[in-house]
């Protein structure tokens, strides 16, 4: 059996990267701590998600099937997929472009309460990049900046790399769910939090937010939404999870520090 907090102090400075898609795994909960256990997890969830695309993927012949709530839906995903990491050679693959497509949609059907929310695309790029390294021999900076042949791996393994993305979102972002519902409270109550972490520790940086009427929803709604995916380069993100997977007090909470910590550190610039 895996000693958690062992492995959650050694993951909180980061990790080799080849162990990074095994050890993520378990720090989410996606694979549980006994060994004896792993292998019969991963090849449940990973025919339970083989049912979940025969059950809803959307093909030209099934799609005049689907309600216009879903189809609407289905659209704002069309929309979003070559938005995730547009700079990105290994995001315009058109495998990779199929398999948010096709997981997005199943994450939307099978989440009625949210549907889905646009940044839940931007979450799945973490993983992408990181459970691909279990199959190819390519570091994260190659495989981000790279443009990679996939079509060697085969449909089996494609499949199984899109279950494990799906049941690794589903741990991350329904810890997180307020933060994607209707009116998205989470990420409102987020911001709040870090506005008060702010207002403590540097009062003459909150009372110049206050004199310029720069509400914390004007900049720190995105981050809270889509947890910085859009303000740093997708391998300082993938650095930065390492970290968050660790935090015994979950992802929501310690992102609202390190969205703090960095306000309080440029606080001579913002001040200019």
């Amino acid at each position: 059996i895996i000693d958690m907090k062992k492995i959650k102090e050694l993951s909180w400075r980061g990790i080799p990267e080849d162990l990074r898609f095994y050890i993520w795994k378990v720090l989410i909960g996606y694979l549980p701590p006994s060994k004896a256990m792993q292998a019969e997890t991963l090849e449940r969830r990973r025919n339970e998600y083989k049912d979940l695309i025969r059950l809803h993927s959307v093909t030209e012949s099934t799609i005049s099937e689907i309600s216009e709530y879903d189809l609407q839906n289905y659209k704002q995903i069309l929309a979003d997929c070559p938005r995730t990491m547009p700079e990105s050679p290994l995001f315009a693959c058109s495998i990779i472009q199929e398999i948010l497509k096709r997981l997005l949609y199943i994450w939307h059907v099978r989440h009625p309460g949210s549907g889905y929310v646009q940044g839940i695309n931007d979450v799945c790029a973490p993983f992408i990049v990181s459970y691909l390294e279990e199959y190819l021999d390519f570091d994260t900076e190659k495989l981000i900046s790279e443009k990679i042949d996939l079509s060697k791996l085969s449909k089996e393994t494609i499949v199984n790399f899109e279950a494990d993305i799906y049941w690794s979102l589903c741990q991350v972002v329904d810890k997180t769910q307020d933060v994607y519902t209707s009116s998205q409270p989470g990420a409102h109550k987020m911001m709040n939090k870090m506005q008060d972490l702010v207002t403590r520790k540097n009062k003459k940086l909150a009372l110049f937010f206050q004199e310029q009427g720069l509400e914390y929803s004007q900049f720190a709604f995105r981050w809270m939404n889509c947890f910085l995916m859009r303000e740093f380069s997708l391998e300082k993100i993938v650095r930065m999870w390492y970290t968050y997977f660790s935090e015994d007090e979950g992802i929501a909470s310690f992102h609202v520090y390190v969205c703090a910590s960095f306000l309080l550190h440029w606080e001579d610039e913002l001040l200019k």
